[in-house]
């Protein structure tokens, strides 16, 4: 763990800091807040501390979710994401690991001693405030599909593939231009797995993750464009979308797609931490492309697309018009409306970037 991690987990370790052991209840948390009373618990020979008494002690927010079992912590502008039965945390979006796990005993959220005690952790004061800097500098650009894989294809016989292709490339040096280094998932024609494509973006270590698509529908009125992050789908027509960029799995060897070994808390701590950036960057994006593109803005919408969900950056996809209407098949043929699309892309991201750069990577 390097010392700016150190630093940002101090804040919650300190939280948790049992001062001393009362006779009534157990223990007593003198906090900032407040100085609470409250029982220790002993599960497997581990002792615990009650979570809600060491937050009301210091002051920190937190929210709980009993569906998918995390727990979020807030204090100073960092949040701490935990998950009970496990000992994987996340803090401001960097993965670790601390010994024991979190317990859920008779309606209460239990925290390890060892959490708080423990050999690889450090304790400085209270109210510390994090210096790691959120800067967007690297933006991973995926032109969908390629290869094998050609996508859509409309009436005329364009193909997904070479349009998604010819606007990422414009993407990518109009984001230049703002100083923003954007970074190509494939730059030919050639074939890119869902799951390498996601590893691509991890070992370049982007900010931003925008993979780039054009829509098709068996009716061919639809018309216009969307924008999704990773959440369950909003409704059955997101799902088919979906299904739809998801069906060229069948056409890769899962085998050579390492990156499904992760360990799928890991990867469930991070989408969390990734999601309401996911959410307000599709948000700008969206909103700048309905300010230059002259069709249809379907909003921003919610689905489980394969290469998003791998990606350890804020994630979106954007699906830029229905190559199955002719009217919008026409314009995706013209280099002038593909600029169009690119530009409005990069202002949304850039726009977000200015957004995301100025609160220091904390934008409610």
């Amino acid at each position: 763990m390097n010392k700016h991690s150190r630093q940002i987990l101090s804040i919650f370790l300190f939280l948790f800091l049992v001062v001393w052991v009362g006779p009534a209840y157990g223990l007593i948390i003198s906090g900032t807040n407040e100085n609470v009373k409250s029982r220790s618990f002993r599960i497997g020979g581990t002792r615990y501390v009650p979570l809600i008494s060491a937050c009301r002690a210091f002051g920190v927010d937190w929210d709980w979710d009993p569906v998918s079992r995390k727990i979020t912590l807030s204090k100073n502008r960092s949040f701490l994401v935990l998950l009970v039965g496990s000992n994987t945390y996340s803090i401001d979006g960097k993965i670790g690991r601390f010994k024991g796990k979190i317990e859920f005993s008779k309606g209460i959220i239990l925290i390890p001693k060892t959490f708080i005690y423990g050999e690889d952790w450090w304790i400085e004061v209270p109210g510390i405030k994090t210096t790691v800097r959120h800067r967007i500098n690297v933006v991973v650009i995926d032109p969908g599909h390629g290869g094998k894989d050609s996508g859509a294809i409309g009436r005329s016989g364009l193909r997904e593939k070479d349009v998604v292709l010819s606007v990422a490339k414009y993407l990518r040096e109009f984001l230049a231009s703002h100083g923003v280094t954007a970074i190509l998932v494939r730059t030919g024609d050639r074939f890119v797995s869902l799951g390498n494509r996601a590893n691509f973006s991890n070992k370049n270590n982007a900010d931003f993750f925008i993979s780039i698509h054009a829509n098709a529908w068996r009716d061919r009125r639809p018309k216009g464009f969307e924008v999704y992050y990773l959440s369950a789908a909003t409704d059955d027509y997101a799902r088919a979308v979906a299904a739809r960029e998801n069906a060229v799995l069948k056409m890769e060897n899962s085998s050579a797609d390492s990156i499904n070994n992760q360990d799928p808390t890991v990867w469930d701590l991070k989408a969390t931490e990734n999601s309401r950036e996911s959410i307000e960057l599709a948000s700008s994006i969206i909103e700048a492309m309905s300010r230059n593109i002259p069709a249809r803005n379907r909003g921003v919408k919610s689905a489980r697309f394969y290469v998003l969900k791998k990606v350890d950056a804020p994630a979106v996809l954007v699906e830029m018009g229905f190559i199955s209407n002719p009217s919008e098949e026409a314009k995706l043929k013209t280099r002038n409306y593909r600029k169009k699309l690119a530009r409005a892309i990069c202002e949304g991201i850039v726009a977000y970037k200015n957004i995301y750069d100025k609160t220091n990577g904390f934008t409610d």
